[in-house]
């Protein structure tokens, strides 16, 4: 499970500095609804095994 998280945070980060590098706004909303996207995948995970 903490590699699962740590691999999700390695690669959203990446995907946050080319979308920084990408400064369309295409790519930004993007990038933005993505990275929600892996907040709440994250907190659903962490929910959900934390009995």
């Amino acid at each position: 499970m903490y590699v699962l998280t740590v691999v999700l945070v390695q690669t959203f980060v990446r995907l946050k500095q080319f979308t920084r590098l990408n400064n369309t706004s295409y790519k930004k909303s993007i990038g933005c609804f993505l990275w929600k996207a892996a907040f709440f995948y994250s907190s659903f995970f962490t929910t959900d095994y934390t009995d």
